[in-house]
């Protein structure tokens, strides 16, 4: 009687083994459960074996990272998508909520049952395609489009794909331009409108303050919502300086890059009454070194603090546009018109560019071995003219200014063409009330309660008399 062959190990080679002619391979699931599969390779190729035995390992380690209990087969596209969105959010990557809503609008119900490996470049054209015909805008279809593509890039890195079938072009995804044509060039607020949102007593104080940085600093959303009290200092000279390095609550500025900003006149003079009065009547102490400039009003819980975001901000405005009755365009157009207005009066785009877009990315060789002085960006940006028309005299700046000692009680500030009377840039040393940096690190002072929104609002209705600024 001859005796059973038993398969056989090939030396050095833990987990496969010789059943016949063929090489198997020995290994546990994402379960802990231990499977045996033939390499479909015969005896001679244990190299390759080995190789096909790493990456199934490989993916079984990705299943368990994931936390899919399908055994040794890869996830599902929603699946996937689950644990990606999660790490993303874990890393703190400030797209991750906007990819999120993405891919769960416009992809998940298309193909988020298949398994990832399934998914050609077939199947994520024909989501496209239906996103078009459902005639979403072009920006809308390339952004979903950029986080599917990073999906699938971290698909590869653990080892579930070979190759991402994210190919896709114009051709597909269609143009990158403007849903409307006509908007872009709507797409500034005019100065009369600028002095509206700013200075109109009928919009509650903060939101005044929130839209004077956005423009008289020229930063973005997540810019000035990240602004805290310690980033200030309206006692540099020539021009008080704002300092922005963060987005929202924690993140980096979307260029990564850190700008000192030079703080208007108007601006300066804003700041220093909400800092001193406004934020005071609002939350019932003064502010320290750690708050946002404009933090949300008493009451307005978030997930996001006390931070402002993205989503409160366009609420905000909307409500606020409709109640002056200006038509609707965004928060980030706040920022387009002070680029505008400033180069109308004069500033010079290159020295403006580097404090609006200081990311060094784009720029010319030539551009980074220039260097500018302070003096020189605060001249530029100081060149910013606001005006406030005769008929909105009530709704002036609602601080009073010192001018010139000379001046008496009823001499007016100059007038523009047309009746409207101009705000004169002042010097930073003219501001009333103590140097900032003191009066808001003041440990000792205690809340005496935070009055609410209601009432601040019912403060904030009640018109003040003019108040005029004159050349310091």
């Amino acid at each position: 009687m001859s005796a059973v062959r038993r398969p056989q190990r090939p030396q050095n080679q833990r987990g496969l083994y010789h059943r016949g002619n063929m090489i198997w391979m020995r290994y546990r699931d994402a379960r802990g459960a231990w499977h045996s599969a033939t390499t479909g390779l015969e005896c001679g190729r244990e190299k390759e074996a080995a190789r096909l035995l790493a990456e199934v390992k490989k993916q079984v380690t990705a299943n368990l990272e994931v936390g899919v209990e399908l055994g040794v087969g890869p996830p599902s596209f929603a699946d996937f998508f689950r644990w990606w969105i999660e790490r993303r959010e874990a890393r703190g990557l400030r797209s991750w909520a906007d990819d999120e809503s993405r891919i769960r609008t416009h992809v998940l119900p298309r193909i988020g049952r298949k398994r990832i490996t399934e998914i050609t470049a077939i199947d994520l054209e024909r989501v496209f395609e239906d996103m078009r015909a459902r005639e979403r805008a072009p920006k809308t279809c390339w952004n979903t489009y950029s986080a599917v593509r990073a999906l699938f890039r971290d698909a590869v890195k653990k080892g579930f794909l070979a190759q991402s079938p994210c190919v896709l072009g114009e051709e597909e995804l269609g143009a990158m331009v403007d849903k409307d044509p006509e908007w872009r060039e709507g797409a500034i607020y005019e100065r009369s409108e600028i002095e509206r949102l700013v200075f109109d007593p009928r919009i509650p104080w903060d939101r005044r303050i929130f839209y004077a940085i956005e423009y008289f600093a020229g930063r973005r959303l997540g810019e000035v919502s990240g602004l805290r009290v310690r980033h200030l200092d309206l006692q540099r000279e020539p021009l008080g300086s704002m300092l922005f390095a963060r987005s929202y609550a924690v993140g980096r500025t979307k260029t990564k890059t850190t700008v000192q900003m030079p703080t208007h006149p108007v601006l300066a003079l804003l700041l220093d009454c909400w800092l001193r009065e406004g934020f005071v009547a609002m939350f019932g102490r003064v502010p320290v070194a750690d708050d946002f400039i404009v933090p949300r009003p008493p009451g307005a819980k978030s997930k996001h603090g006390a931070c402002r975001d993205k989503n409160y901000v366009r609420k905000q405005l909307a409500k606020d546009l409709e109640l002056l009755e200006l038509r609707h365009r965004r928060s980030h157009d706040l920022r387009r018109s002070f680029i505008t207005h400033a180069q109308q009066d004069g500033a010079q785009p290159h020295i403006l560019e580097r404090l609006t877009h200081p990311s060094t990315k784009k720029a010319t060789a030539f551009a980074g071995y220039t260097e500018f002085a302070w003096d020189d960006y605060c001249r530029e940006v100081a060149k910013l003219h606001i005006v406030v028309p005769e008929e909105l005299n009530d709704i002036a700046l609602p601080i009073a200014v010192g001018g010139d000692d000379d001046a008496g009680p009823d001499d007016d500030p100059p007038r523009r063409p047309g009746g409207a009377r101009q705000l004169r840039p002042v010097p930073a040393a003219t501001t009333s009330g103590p140097r900032l940096a003191t009066l808001v690190a003041t440990p000792k002072e205690k809340p005496q309660g935070s009055p609410g929104v209601s009432q601040w609002r019912r403060r904030e209705s009640k018109a003040r008399a003019p108040s005029t600024v004159e050349r310091g």
